[in-house]
This record gives structure tokens, C-alpha cells and sequence, in this order.
């Protein structure tokens, strides 16, 4: 629906400020006036519906006749082109809903509650119940004061059925409905009410007390499910949510007034809740913020102060001072608009005129009467029976004070019963002679004793009397200036009184888990020390907590000292650290932490030198190579460190020796003399006293020594070879060499030169051979082949030039050719 076709005369129409489902809000313009309102414009499809116009126009009828603070005011209404409209007053400052959505303070909430119930209040007695009580039809002027609005589905009472609802027919919010509105039943203001302790509940804790799964498993919940239970820190206000929300409408408040003066009896206690929940959290935590996955009591009380600023009002109540205010504007809001005010200011202008009236003719009768009918007689005879009355007064007022202080012989003031007895006795008086002195001097100094008695029990702390006493000073001389004073200190005591029981609770709680958690602990129970902890601070002469902290901590001590004995060390430094806080004797905790590093430093070394064990005898099942030799050596010369005088450990170096001894045999074998010395380093390096170490160092220098005389040798041989003579000079040369050669070898026959020295000897042999038998010089030839003969050379070639020798030489064929 566009806006021009929601022209209205007599209105500017504006911008969509809400939808409804019979209808949508406009902000507008009143011309006349110059006013800005709310235009609430039904729907035209609805408009259509004769009983949905009619409950439309019924709305406009019903705020109409409720002319309340509390309730939102009708400007106008009416009908244009079948649109139906309604003009309200504009509210700025949001609905509820969205003021939760930011959080709001304690305080706040039970302004809030005390304002829509002062309206529910006089909703009520007009006559009427809304049954859609909840945070969406809440919404606040700029000053903060909330304001209940759309009476859409508002039933009179006692309307019969001409009304525009009936019993069995459902309508309402499914989270705010009572249980007889769940169950279709007749309904009366206690439905509202219920409503509001709904609305409550939700205010002081984020969420409604009942959510189901679907509409009908939220009603059922209203119905069958137990009374919701406040977080413990708002556990003041139970008494509240339980009588709001009560089953049964008999036993929930009868009008919602009656909400007001419960939350007023319990104003004190409100006040030291909200000032002990200031004082146990850093940010503000009367804030109660609204979020669907509360899980915990604590949750409700998170959000800081300064998050309050979002909700837009800047009219917030946020001290518990500023509360009595609250609470005493919404009951002098309720007196002033309720029926009785209303009876009393019509009779008082009733009769204002009807007096001024009668006086008027009174004084023109009695001055005709007085000329034409009395006569002297009948006045002497009025002023007789005058007489006659007063004396009958007086004796009757003579013999109530004689009753009276008859009363009066031996009377103590604590025997209230006969007390209220006299105090009845002279009032009775005070109704026959209101100047009467010795009734008014009597009470009086009645007051002024009870309000001594009221002081005197102030002061022995027993609050019990102080109010009776108080109470009663109250009654008597309701004007005594002392009054504020007994109030203030009467006061002071409860929350006093209030704090020491809250504290004890507190205390008894804490004591009650702390000894659950010890029974249940294992260990050391931190949570159950740190509840002892807690009620020391609060008590700090509690004997139960200062004994079961000794206990445990002895307990403590004693289990730390058998496990380090035993050697069970898995716990015991967390546990000296603990005993080191809290233990009183720092010395026995110093000598315990001395014996846990001594046993923590063998069992260690223990375990060190079991791991180093495991890991040789894996080493010793692999095939054993120089570095795996090396690693096994490195691991047990670890444990050498771990434990000097272990068998195991001499006897693993001693193994690994004897695999370098075997390396250096080798090495001294194939003459790599360097090799052989660095594993005999190793051996004297690591066991000095292996048993064949002298044996191989002298096998070494034996070799030697024997490979440097057999080198001179293959020197020599070599020298020989080199001569480069020829003939016999050649021959004696090689012979020479050869036998250079087998002096070498005598000498050291390991010497890897002799080989490759008599391989090239073998090769000038042959060379030489070789040219002999091409020179056919068989002398010398003979006498190089007798030289080589059964001498042991590398290869067989000198025995097949031997043989090639020994070979006659075949002649050549001549080949006759021509003529011959």
C-alpha cells in the first residue's frame, strides 16, 4: 500500500515506523495541532471484514476510556474511503524488545515492571484485560516511562457474549500466555499479570522461562511445566517470579499493584543484592544483557554500564538510591488514578456544591424560622437537651480514662496485647472529644516510650522488636521528629542482618562443596582449598575452614613425602609448588624439595642409563662395522659417565676394543701403518688397560721395522734394474736385483712393493730374452735361461721363451723356377 493511497485528512502521512497483521503505523503529521502522532491505518482487506473493522474501531474505544500514564493516549479516530485509523500518541524512545536487545540494568527493569504494572493496574479495574502483555507492545516515552500499547485483542470483562472474544478461543503471544489463556479459559487481569512476571523473568535473566520446540510445546509448558528458578545471585526476586507466575490465578496477585508493594517490602534486600553484585564484578553487573544460549547463572550478568548507552534513553535508573523513588511514583501514580481517588475527588466536588447550597438556604430558612417560629421556651429547651448530651459524653469519656489507667496499673510495655487494648481505649475517647489532652498527652508519651524501645533493641540487634516497637511509634505519634532517625537505623540493621545471613549461606555453601570436593579429590582438591579460602576471607575466625585447610595441606605433605620415597614422582614437583603457597613450615617443605631432587636426579640417571642399555644391545645385534663400533663405543662411554664402576660398561668398551684390535692386526698385515696407529690411539684412548694393547703396539713397531729394512732391499733390487749396462754387465745386474729381491722378501714378506719390483724385473727378462732369441746369441741366451730357471716369478712367459729357445730353427725352401 503506498503512502498516497493512505491519505488521510487531516494528516500529513509519513514514513512506515511498524506493521501488524491488521494493521501498519505511520509516523504523521496532525495539522490542525501541529502534531506529531502515530497513525495507526488498517488494512483494507481487513478493513472489509465487518469483525475485524469492529475490533479495530473496539481498540480505539478501549484506550479511550483508559486514561492513564502508563497507557497510550487516543487522539482520534475514524474512517476514510473504508480505511479505518487511529491516531495515538508518537512514542520515541523504542519499544522494550529492542532495549533488551542491549541490556538493561536492574534497576531499570523494575521501573519498567512498576510502570506497565501501575497500568495494568488501572486497566484492570476499569475492567479490561489485554492478554498480549509482552516486550514488543512496551514502548517509552523520551523522559523513559514505559507505555503499554495495542489493546488489538483487549477483552472487557464480564462483556458476555456479545464480546469480541469468547471462552475456548485462543489468542495471545504463546510465550507471555497464562495457563488458563493456554487452555482457552475465562480470563480476568490475573492473566496480565502473569504476563508481566513472564516479562520479568525475562528481563532479569535474557529468556523467557518457557521456550519449546513449537507453539504447542510452549503452551504445554505453561501448563504442566514447574515454576522457573532465577539465577542464585537474583535468588531476591524469586518470591516475585513464584507468586506472578503461580498455576493457579488464586494464588497469584489478585491486581498488579500488589506486585508493586511486594517489591517495595523487599526494597532492602534489592538494595544489597544489587550493591553486593557491584562489588563482586569489575564491570557493572546489575546489567542484564539478552542472549538465547544463556547456560549459566553467572551469564546473566555480564554485559559493563557503559553498553547500556545503546539501548537510547538516557533516562536510566541505575542506582539502588533512586529506586524508592521509582517504586513510590508508580504507587502514587496508581492512587491517583484509581477508582477510589476518582470517587473521592466526585464526592468532594458533590459536596462542595451540595454544601454551599445548604448553606445558602439554611441561612434563609433559619433567619424566617427564627422570626416566625421559635419562641424562647423551645429555645431553653434545645439547649438543654444539648447540655444533657454533653454530659452524657463526658461521663462516658471519664469512664473510658478510668478503664483506661485501671489498664494502665502495672503495664510493661512489652505486653502488647494489653497495649493495643489501652491505645483502642483512648482512641475511643479521642472519637468522643478530639481535644481531649490527657488521651492525646498519653498516647503521645505511649509513642515516645516505644520509639526508646525501639532504639534499646536497635542497639542489642534484634531487629524482630525493633520493627514491633517501630510499628507502634508509627501509630502513636506519626509526626515525632525522631521517626526518620529509628527508620534510617532500623534500616541499617536489616541490611546489616541481611549481609551476615547472606554471608553465612555463603559461608555454609562453600563449606558444604569444599568438604564434596575433598572426599571426591584424588590429589590435592584446589577448588575445595580455594572455597576454604573464600570463607576465611568472609570469617576469617571460621574454625571448620582453618581445620579442614590444615588438613588437607598435612595430607598433602605426608602423601608428597611417601611418593618421593617410593619413587612414584609424577606429581610431586606440582605438588611441592603448592606446599611452598600454602604449607606453614617452609623449612620441612625446603628439606622435601632437597630429598625429590636427589631421588628425581637417580631416578633419572636410572633411566638414562636403561634407555643407553637398550640401545647397546640393539647395537650389538647389528652387524658390527667401524661406525657402528663407534656408536656402540659412544653409548658406553655414556653410561661410563652414569655409573663408573658398572661391569656391563667395562666390559662393552673392552668389545669395542677388541673389534679395533682387529682392524689394527689388519692394518699392520697390509702395512697401512697410519690405520693400525690411529685405532691403537683409540684403544689406549679409551681403555688404557686392554690386555694384548702392549702386544700390538709391539707387533706394529715390528713391522715396521721390518718393512723399512725389506724397502731398502727393493731399493737396492731397483737400483740394480736401473744400472743400463749390457752383456754379461746386464746379466749380473738382473741376477743381482733378483737377489736384492730375496733378501727383501726373507726380510718382510708382506712388503706390498716386492711384488710389483719382481714383476718388472720379470719384464726386463723377457724383453732381453726376447732379443737374444731375435739375435740367435745362444750362448748368452743359455746362460740367462739358466738365470730365470726355477726362480718364482708372477707369470709363466719366461718358461714359454724357455721353451721357444730350446726350438731348432727351420731353413727356408728354394723354389726352382724357369730353366733350372
Amino acid at each position: 500500500m503506498s503512502l498516497d493511497e493512505n491519505e488521510i485528512p487531516g494528516y500529513k502521512v509519513g514514513k512506515r515506523i511498524g506493521r501488524g497483521g491488521m494493521a501498519t503505523v505511520y509516523l504523521a503529521m496532525q495539522q490542525p495541532m501541529n502534531r506529531q502522532v502515530a497513525l495507526k491505518i488498517m488494512s483494507s482487506q481487513l478493513g472489509e471484514d465487518s469483525v475485524w473493522a469492529k475490533r479495530f474501531i473496539q481498540e480505539a474505544q478501549v484506550i479511550a476510556q483508559l486514561t492513564h500514564p502508563n497507557v497510550v493516549p487516543v487522539f482520534d479516530v475514524g474512517a476514510h474511503e473504508g480505511r479505518y485509523y487511529i491516531a495515538m500518541e508518537y512514542l520515541l524512545d523504542g519499544s522494550l524488545k529492542d532495549k533488551m536487545k542491549h541490556g538493561i540494568l536492574i534497576p531499570e527493569v523494575l521501573r519498567i515492571v512498576a510502570g506497565v504494572a501501575a497500568g495494568l493496574d488501572y486497566a484492570g479495574e476499569k475492567g479490561f484485560v489485554h492478554r498480549d502483555i509482552k516486550p514488543d507492545n512496551i514502548m517509552f516515552r523520551d523522559d523513559g516511562s514505559p507505555v503499554i500499547l495495542d489493546f488489538g485483542i483487549v477483552k472487557q470483562m464480564d462483556s458476555g457474549p456479545s464480546g469480541m472474544t469468547q471462552t475456548g478461543v485462543i489468542v495471545g503471544t504463546t510465550s507471555y500466555m497464562s495457563p488458563e489463556q493456554a487452555q482457552g479459559r475465562e480470563l480476568d487481569q490475573r492473566s496480565d499479570i502473569y504476563a508481566l512476571g513472564v516479562m520479568f523473568f525475562e528481563l532479569l535473566t535474557g529468556r523467557p522461562p518457557y521456550k519449546g520446540e513449537t507453539d504447542v510445546g510452549t503452551l504445554l509448558m505453561h501448563v504442566n511445566d514447574p515454576l522457573p528458578e532465577l539465577p542464585k545471585p537474583l535468588s531476591v526476586f524469586q518470591p516475585i517470579v513464584n507468586k506472578a507466575l503461580a498455576k493457579d490465578p488464586f494464588h497469584r496477585y489478585t491486581r498488579a499493584r500488589e506486585m508493586i508493594d511486594h517489591i517495595q517490602q523487599l526494597e532492602p534486600e534489592i538494595k544489597k543484592t544489587i550493591s553486593r553484585l557491584k562489588v563482586g564484578n569489575a564491570s557493572d553487573p546489575t546489567l542484564v544483557k539478552k542472549n538465547k544460549d544463556l547456560a549459566d547463572e553467572d551469564a546473566t550478568l555480564v554485559m559493563s554500564q557503559g553498553d547500556s548507552s545503546n539501548t537510547g534513553s538516557t533516562h536510566h535508573i541505575t542506582t539502588e538510591e533512586e529506586l524508592t523513588k521509582v517504586l513510590s511514583s508508580a504507587k502514587a501514580t496508581i492512587k491517583d488514578f484509581s477508582s477510589e481517588s476518582r470517587a473521592r475527588k466526585a464526592r468532594r466536588t458533590r459536596n462542595l456544591i451540595l454544601s454551599v447550597s445548604v448553606v445558602a438556604i439554611s441561612a434563609i430558612s433559619y433567619v424566617g424560622y427564627q422570626q416566625l417560629v421559635i419562641v424562647p421556651q423551645e429555645r431553653a429547651h434545645a439547649e438543654a437537651l444539648i447540655r444533657e448530651v454533653e454530659m452524657k459524653t463526658q461521663r462516658k469519656v471519664d469512664s473510658l480514662i478510668a478503664e483506661a489507667k485501671k489498664a494502665r496499673e502495672g503495664l510493661l510495655p512489652t505486653e502488647t496485647d494489653r497495649v493495643d487494648n489501652i491505645i483502642a481505649i483512648y482512641k475511643q475517647v479521642l472519637k468522643l472529644d478530639s481535644d481531649n489532652k490527657e488521651a492525646e498527652f498519653t498516647l503521645e508519651k505511649f509513642g515516645d516510650r516505644y520509639i526508646e524501645m525501639a532504639k534499646t533493641a536497635v542497639r542489642r540487634r534484634d531487629i524482630k522488636k525493633a520493627i514491633t516497637y517501630r510499628d507502634y511509634a508509627e501509630q502513636l505519634v506519626p509526626t515525632s521528629a525522631e521517626l526518620p532517625g529509628l527508620r534510617s537505623m532500623i534500616k541499617s540493621l536489616r541490611a546489616e542482618e541481611l549481609d551476615r545471613e547472606f554471608f553465612q549461606e555463603e559461608v555454609n555453601n562453600l563449606l558444604a562443596v569444599a568438604k564434596t570436593d575433598i572426599k571426591q579429590s584424588k590429589g590435592f582438591p584446589d577448588s575445595a582449598y580455594t572455597k576454604l579460602q573464600q570463607v576465611l576471607r568472609i570469617d576469617p575466625d571460621n574454625n571448620t575452614a582453618r581445620k579442614l585447610t590444615d588438613m588437607i595441606l598435612e595430607k598433602l605433605y605426608k602423601q608428597t613425602e611417601s611418593d618421593i620415597s617410593r619413587g612414584r614422582l609424577g606429581n610431586v614437583r606440582s605438588d611441592i609448588k603448592i606446599l611452598e603457597r600454602y604449607y606453614e613450615d617452609p623449612i620441612k617443605v625446603a628439606e622435601l624439595n632437597v630429598k625429590f631432587s636427589n631421588v628425581s636426579s637417580t631416578l633419572a640417571k636410572n633411566d638414562k642409563f636403561e634407555r643407553l642399555e637398550k640401545r647397546a644391545k640393539r647395537l650389538l645385534r647389528e652387524k658390527r662395522t667401524l661406525s657402528v663400533n663407534d656408536e656402540l663405543r659412544d653409548v658406553y662411554l655414556s653410561m661410563k659417565k652414569l655409573d663408573r664402576m658398572s661391569r656391563e660398561v667395562k666390559s662393552g668398551l673392552n668389545d669395542t676394543s677388541d673389534f679395533d684390535a682387529g682392524i689394527a692386526r689388519k692394518a699392520i698385515d697390509e702395512r697401512d701403518f697410519n690405520r693400525a696407529d690411529q685405532q691403537i690411539d683409540i684403544i689406549e684412548k679409551y681403555t688404557p688397560r686392554y690386555a694384548i694393547l702392549a702386544a700390538l703396539k709391539t707387533q706394529l713397531k715390528n713391522a715396521r721395522a721390518s718393512s723399512e729394512k725389506s724397502s731398502q732391499f727393493i731399493t737396492e733390487a731397483k737400483r740394480y734394474m736401473n744400472a743400463n749396462r749390457s752383456g754379461d754387465f746386464k746379466r749380473a745386474d738382473l741376477a743381482s736385483a733378483y737377489a736384492a729381491i730375496e733378501k727383501s722378501r726373507s726380510v718382510d714378506n708382506k712388503n706390498i712393493n716386492i711384488s710389483g719390483t719382481l714383476m718388472d724385473l720379470e719384464n726386463l727378462y723377457v724383453t732381453e730374452i726376447k732379443r737374444l732369441i731375435s739375435s740367435n746369441n745362444k750362448e748368452l741366451l743359455s746362460a740367462y735361461t739358466r738365470d730365470t730357471q726355477l726362480k718364482d716369478w708372477p707369470s709363466d712367459r719366461l718358461f714359454q721363451l724357455e721353451l721357444l729357445a730350446k726350438k731348432p730353427v727351420k731353413k727356408p725352401k728354394r723354389v726352382l723356377t724357369g730353366g733350372f
